[in-house]
């Protein structure tokens, strides 16, 4: 059962250190608003259709900051590949969406070698492939 739809009435007690980080990087994000948004909205229906998954990310790790972060930084990377927030090809629309969701992948990345579960060449070459999908969709 999808509990996305309950979403304003029930929380899962292993889902509330995922939302506390979510809610800390929304006051990061203030600026980035709409597209943080885009990207919370994915989490927030994939964390309430995989709860348990979820629960043994968290299980696994102990550290509920970096799934969150691989979650940023994978729908930021679609969103963007999708072409939906470009102006036209090769270039991100000046929105806050086109350029917030660039924002949103670049923090994450760095949170992910500042975690050490990327290196450095690993950043570089995520920076390389989304700048490869901003060249050829729009």
């Amino acid at each position: 059962m999808n509990l996305y739809v309950f979403k304003d009435f029930y929380k899962p007690k292993s889902l509330k250190p995922f939302f506390a980080i979510l809610d800390e990087l929304e006051y990061i994000f203030r600026n980035d608003y709409e597209a943080f948004y885009i990207v919370r909205e994915y989490i927030e229906k994939d964390m309430y259709s995989y709860v348990t998954q979820w629960k043994d990310y968290l299980l696994e790790t102990g550290n509920p900051r970096l799934h969150i972060m691989i979650a940023i930084n994978d729908i930021s990377f679609s969103c963007i590949g999708s072409g939906k927030y470009h102006r036209f090809r090769g270039d991100l629309s000046d929105s806050n969406e086109g350029i917030g969701l660039m924002n949103l992948f670049k923090y994450s990345s760095v949170k992910l070698v500042e975690m050490k579960h990327w290196s450095k060449k690993d950043a570089v070459i995520a920076m390389k492939e989304i700048n490869k999908a901003i060249a050829l969709v729009g």
